[in-house]
């Protein structure tokens, strides 16, 4: 079975609204889609840690990113 994660970042709900609406597309036989939030409770020391997340993402075939943008680049939260 093919394994497809979508890792984003929502500030205002409307990264997450094109996440799920990505894997509601990508959703069809034989593909597994996880969607996984990107939050800032998540850093800790300046550095991101969710285990959880990176071990979905060790095991997928694909992966979809997803964030806003500040000023021309990714949001803070997803850097």
């Amino acid at each position: 079975m093919t394994k497809v994660s979508i890792v984003y970042h929502s500030g205002s709900g409307r990264t997450a609204k094109v996440a799920n609406a990505i894997a509601a597309g990508a959703t069809v036989d034989h593909v597994d889609v996880s969607v996984l939030e990107i939050k800032a409770e998540q850093i800790i020391d300046g550095r991101w840690q969710d285990q959880a997340i990176m071990d979905q993402l060790s095991v997928s075939d694909a992966i979809v990113f997803g964030s806003p943008t500040c000023m021309g680049m990714v949001s803070g939260v997803f850097k």
